[in-house]
Formats: structure tokens, sequence, C-alpha cells
């Protein structure tokens, strides 16, 4: 996705290349973008750093279905 967006590609294209929908694909670029250094009217996508912030973001660990239920017989 980073090396699509730094060919100036459209969200359309990016996203028909995994098989995703163009809203997806939107989501996650305006989620996981970030200013460029030096020039705060130009965004990129770093795709590792994207990646740290989803897990961070994640709640994790949660408890498992089984253990939710107490009451089970």
């Amino acid at each position: 996705m980073a090396d699509r967006l730094r060919e100036k590609a459209s969200v359309r294209t990016i996203a028909a290349g995994p098989g995703r929908s163009p809203s997806t694909a939107g989501r996650e670029i305006r989620r996981n973008g970030m200013p460029l250094r030096g020039d705060h009217t130009r965004w990129v996508y770093r795709p590792h750093a994207a990646r740290r912030w989803d897990d961070q973001r994640r709640p994790r660990p949660k408890p498992g279905k089984i253990g939710q239920n107490a009451a089970a017989p």
C-alpha cells in the first residue's frame, strides 16, 4: 500500500490489488497515515508503524468465550 501511495495511485487502484473494498483501504490510510517530516501538507503511510499502532489499539488479551460463562453445565 505504501509503495502504491508513493506512485500516486488512486485508493480504488490500491484496494483492487489485494481484493479489498476502496472504503477499507481509505480508512486504513486515514487511520494510520502521518504527516511527512518537514511538510505537513503531505501525508505518508508507513506499514511498520501502522502495525505497531494497530497492536497498541487492539483490546488484548481478552478472556475466552468459555471463561466468561461461569454457569456452564
